[in-house]
This record gives C-alpha cells, structure tokens and sequence, in this order.
C-alpha cells in the first residue's frame, strides 16, 4: 500500500523533531474521543 506523500512529510518531520520527547499537554476536541479507554489504558 503507497504511503500518502503528506503524511509521509510529517512522519519525517516528527521523527526528526519529537523523538524521545515526552507529550505534556493535549486537547481533546471531541469529548467521546477516549469513552472507550480507561486510566490504566493510557498509562
């Protein structure tokens, strides 16, 4: 399956800029987004 060329630009962008870094914030837009995860799952 061909890689989508803009997703494929961002993963290389990401990897040269985010590796081994950790997520200190993130913004939920859709309040259903985790209804099926619990705590222990993103842990």
């Amino acid at each position: 399956m061909p890689v989508l060329p803009d997703v494929e630009v961002f993963r290389k962008y990401l990897d040269s800029t985010a590796m081994n870094q950790s997520i200190e914030k993130a913004e939920l837009l859709a309040k259903n987004t985790l209804d099926d995860l619990s705590p222990a799952g993103v842990a």
